[in-house]
């Protein structure tokens, strides 16, 4: 295939994909390579786990077969002003300030303070992250919590935190479980390529499946760190020169239908926003 091809091709859920062949964890999170984790996330986040399994646990101090819990972890984008133009001067902002990409809670809130950072891209697509409520979550800073509260509900179909979720099944229900080496969340869909729609359609998986999502605690974050726009996406943008964006948004409302007869008689546990209560969909054996 041509340079010009291989560009908008890039099969970005494929290698996703191979990437969850290789877990052996019991939960996984998929980051992009331009998120940077804060200080002790893993630990952070392993704490977060412990929560979402504990108050599932009943009074027998039993898991559940099959515990569908995804935990948002807020994200947020160092701004720069004006952009830099190349990987290297991009790169060469740290080395000329080791503090310029915040990795605790008080340098994050100082930085946002400053309006040196925002919450991820919400000055281009405030839809991706508005349920996490990340000013909200970020001034609960210190406050100690031993539950994770679920989000009620998604405003939007645009929705796509980056997330934790169960993979390998949990030792104490591996004796329970009759697909012991099945994983516990959709791998993703590789007909999704390129930029676009390939990480929401996750999340849309997820949220017909059944899942749950919880914002961790006030402990850790990940954020952005500036470069210049990818040729993806410069494809994705060019609508004279490339049609990836019309397949993309083609494809994803046809997605979401066959997901909807998937899960037709499936108990959604995070409805939109704007569906009645009423209306959710229930399985018999629920």
């Amino acid at each position: 295939k041509s340079p010009d091809q291989r560009k908008y091709e890039y099969p970005i859920n494929k290698l996703r994909n191979i990437g969850l062949d290789d877990v052996v964890t019991s939960h996984v999170l998929v980051l992009d390579i331009d998120m940077i984790p804060s200080q002790g996330l893993y630990e952070q986040t392993r704490s977060a786990i412990g929560m979402a399994i504990e108050a599932r646990m009943d009074d027998d101090g039993d898991r559940g077969l099959d515990p569908k819990d995804a935990i948002v972890i807020p994200a947020f984008e160092r701004k720069v002003d004006p952009p830099c133009k190349t990987l290297e001067d991009c790169q060469d902002l740290m080395t000329q300030d080791p503090s310029f990409m915040p990795d605790t809670i008080s340098s994050l809130a100082t930085c946002i303070d400053d309006k040196d950072c925002i919450v991820f891209q919400s000055d281009v697509n405030p839809e991706g992250h508005v349920d996490t409520k990340s000013e909200e979550w970020l001034g609960r800073k210190g406050q100690e919590i031993m539950k994770l509260p679920p989000i009620p509900c998604f405003h939007s179909q645009r929705y796509e935190p980056y997330i934790i979720v169960p993979w390998c099944a949990l030792e104490a229900n591996t004796v329970r479980r009759l697909a012991l080496w099945s994983p516990r969340s959709p791998y993703y869909d590789e007909r999704f390529y390129g930029y676009g729609k390939n990480k929401i359609q996750q999340i849309a998986h997820l949220r017909e499946r059944g899942f749950t999502f919880h914002v961790m605690q006030t402990t850790g974050f990940v954020i952005h760190y500036p470069h210049p726009e990818s040729e993806t996406k410069e494809a994705w943008l060019d609508a004279k020169s490339s049609d990836l964006h019309k397949k993309m948004d083609r494809l994803y409302p046809q997605y979401l239908q066959e997901l909807h007869g998937q899960y037709e008689d499936n108990y959604v546990e995070t409805p939109l926003c704007q569906s009645k209560r009423g209306t959710r969909r229930k399985t018999s054996n629920h």
